[in-house]
């Protein structure tokens, strides 16, 4: 199945590769596509991603009690894994989103949130790891 996927894709990564990916909640083939099939580009963006995920913005910005800079990190993190195909810091980065969304500091369930904030964490630790191996 992932074989016909990588040649319906035009992708030149290997199987094994493709499944690492999906394994964690990668969703590459889709975000080659938004980089107009040009593999190098997304290696490039993930190397970047690699060097700032945007997590660090999350915890400051808890620490700080600042509600919106929260949301706002969460929120351009979202976007970020949404354009590389990090459908699972997508989705933990969403629910981040929905948690704060339109919230004071003194209104947000902290409990809620630093639970959150370490399941992203670990699922980030778990993509990044991934990734260091497809950008050697």
């Amino acid at each position: 199945m992932l074989g016909s996927i990588i040649e319906a894709k035009g992708l030149h990564m290997d199987v094994e590769t493709l499944k690492r990916f999906t394994d964690v909640g990668m969703k590459p083939e889709e975000a080659i596509y938004r980089f107009l099939g040009k593999e190098d580009i997304y290696k490039k963006f993930l190397k970047k991603y690699l060097a700032d995920t945007g997590i660090d913005s999350i915890r400051q910005s808890l620490e700080k009690k600042d509600a919106y800079e929260v949301f706002k990190a969460a929120h351009t993190l979202k976007g970020v894994a949404a354009n590389l195909g990090l459908e699972i810091i997508q989705n933990k980065a969403s629910e981040i989103t929905e948690c704060t969304r339109e919230k004071t500091y003194e209104e947000f369930d902290i409990g809620q949130l630093e639970r959150l904030i370490a399941e992203l964490e670990d699922c980030n630790s778990r993509v990044c790891e991934v990734i260091e191996g497809y950008c050697q």
